[in-house]
């Protein structure tokens, strides 16, 4: 059983529907880690057939994160399965919503977890081919990725002929939503809001490893192509005021923090950094350096090891 884990816990209680085991946590404990049975400290079985497997992980040493956290693989013919039962050789695993910008392809190469391709045409409201346009499937299934080419994990682009193509981890899913978004706003991970979401026609597949199936998609509500209208682009974040007289600038970020890494970085206009904040709440003030000459700065947002925007301010005390 493999799976993927952005730090690494103290312990881990494995639970299936029958018995459990626990695996402690060693200083060369990797990210995506493969379960056997001579890694935990009890018989550990499962129904091949079907069965539930929660895996609870405890920390104590990381506070951006909770002190647990709950994830559950059900497959098989199991109530509630969403992953076809493996076959003998294949893996089941599950990668965590918590983790952004991961490389999905070499993750399931080195767990072993084999995909399959979706592929269709999406119609409009009048019955009519798309002929651009970004969307996900609502609800998102976290081992969906896009095939090279494609613009970002997640996601996938509509072609000028109406047809589309992504790759998703086996798995059984149903949609009933997709959510319409923009190329940038989609690559930075920004959550969407309820106007962003348009209903199609029910769906359910069911997608085998290595193997693909055609589905088209009916759009129920009306869709406006972003070609067609210009959009300003994403705020992902605001500094005030923009000239600071006092040691304090304040801030707000639209993105989620609390699940993720989240840390702002201050530089002068030499591109010396000066500073790092680890942030945990949306709105808040940064503390200026006492020391800091009048002039012009830059604080750059980071989330999850990756820079996503900058922005500038004057320093006028």
């Amino acid at each position: 059983m493999g799976f993927i884990i952005l730090d690494p816990p103290d312990s881990m209680l494995i639970c299936s529907s029958t018995s459990k085991a626990v695996f402690t946590v060693g200083k060369d404990f990797s990210r995506n880690p493969i379960l056997t049975r001579d890694s935990l400290n009890a018989n550990f079985t499962l129904d091949a057939e079907g069965d539930s497997i929660t895996i609870i992980s405890y920390f104590s040493h990381n506070n951006s994160i909770p002190d647990s956290l709950v994830e559950t693989i059900i497959f098989g013919n199991y109530r509630g399965a969403l992953l076809p039962r493996p076959l003998e050789g294949q893996y089941i695993g599950r990668i965590c919503e918590r983790i952004m910008g991961t490389d999905y392809h070499s993750v399931f190469d080195s767990l072993g977890i084999s995909t399959g391709t979706v592929y269709g045409k999406v119609y409009n409201k009048e019955n009519k081919l798309l002929t651009s346009g970004y969307f996900c499937f609502d609800p998102i299934p976290i081992s969906l990725y896009c095939r090279e080419g494609g613009f970002s994990e997640n996601g996938f682009e509509v072609s000028s002929n109406g047809t589309f193509s992504t790759s998703v981890n086996s798995l059984v899913y149903s949609f009933d939503k997709l959510v319409s978004c923009n190329k940038n706003v989609m690559a930075s991970c920004v959550s969407y809001s309820e106007k962003d979401s348009l209903s199609v026609n029910p769906t359910q597949f069911i997608l085998f490893p290595e193997s693909s199936i055609e589905i088209n998609i009916h759009l129920l509500d009306d869709y406006v192509t972003l070609n067609t209208i210009k959009l300003p682009p994403p705020i992902i974040f605001n500094l005030f005021p923009n000239s600071v007289g006092t040691n304090e600038l304040h801030y707000e970020i639209t993105l989620p923090v609390r699940s993720t890494r989240c840390s702002f970085q201050l530089f002068n206009i030499n591109g010396q950094r000066l500073n790092t904040y680890q942030i945990t709440d949306n709105q808040g003030i940064l503390s200026l350096p006492a020391a800091l000459a009048n002039g012009k700065y830059f604080i750059q947002l980071w989330v999850n090891g990756n820079e996503l925007e900058t922005k500038q301010f004057i320093l006028n005390r």
